[in-house]
């Protein structure tokens, strides 16, 4: 016996779902590597806004979950344990390195921690304490992170965006322009941006004091990028985002 024929709505929504399907999984990827607390949030919204399917969560810096990468476009909130293993996965995705002020990382951080620790949370994360030697284990692990994603997107900047939410006034049209979108219209504010726990002047003054101590000089603390006073080598690329060439901050997009 033959079978009965699909009715037209049923074969024209599967065939649509079918056109969708094939959309997004021919659209790069877009990961999100720089560190949590340097505009995350505000590029998840961004993302959103642009039609984008995004993640916000850590649960895919573990490279280990294929699967999850399969239902989402772009992804933001964790640096993966090793970017090159998405590189390498998703040979034509694209990535962003998002970046901030040391010194005003540190402290968002800290006053994440306060806030969490004052909820009776319990971050069971290396590093992840209120003290002082945190600060020093978050500055080793963001130089050699930065110079690792410098150093191997130099010959492919096309694919990487480095960006810096928190000061950058044209942020939002250089990301959608990497995403493939449109410009959306500009917003007034950074999200999820919270007062600290502690008085704002008195972590400031802890993390100039830590990051002195550490080596970093006060006219090193605001930079977003590396601290050249703690290379080894001379450095092989600017101390801020604003100064890299056009081809490593995207704008050639």
């Amino acid at each position: 016996m033959a079978a009965a024929p699909m009715p037209p709505l049923l074969r024209r929504s599967r065939s649509l779902l079918r056109s969708a399907a094939t959309v997004v999984r021919r659209r790069p990827k877009v990961f999100c590597i720089g560190y949590n607390k340097s505009g995350t949030t505000s590029l998840h919204e961004l993302f959103q806004t642009l039609g984008c399917h995004s993640l916000h969560s850590t649960i895919w810096g573990d490279t280990a979950r294929r699967l999850i990468h399969h239902r989402y476009e772009c992804f933001s909130d964790a640096v993966p344990d090793d970017f090159r293993v998405l590189d390498r996965r998703f040979p034509n995705s694209r990535f962003i390195l998002q970046v901030r002020e040391l010194d005003r990382w540190v402290v968002s951080r800290l006053a994440h921690i306060q806030r969490g620790v004052a909820k009776g949370r319990d971050y069971d994360l290396p590093g992840w304490v209120d003290a002082d030697e945190s600060i020093g284990y978050w500055l080793g692990q963001r130089q050699a992170h930065h110079r690792a994603v410098l150093d191997h997107f130099a010959t492919q900047p096309e694919r990487l965006l480095v960006v810096n939410v928190c000061s950058d006034s044209d942020w939002e049209p250089r990301v959608a322009a990497f995403v493939g979108a449109s410009a959306p219209p500009p917003r007034s504010r950074v999200a999820n941006r919270r007062p600290a726990s502690q008085s704002v002047d008195a972590l400031r003054a802890r993390v100039a004091r830590v990051l002195e101590q550490l080596g970093v000089p006060p006219e090193e603390q605001g930079n977003d990028l590396l601290c050249p006073a703690l290379l080894e080598v001379g450095a092989r690329y600017p101390a801020r985002s604003a100064d890299l060439p056009p081809s490593l901050r995207g704008a050639s997009v």
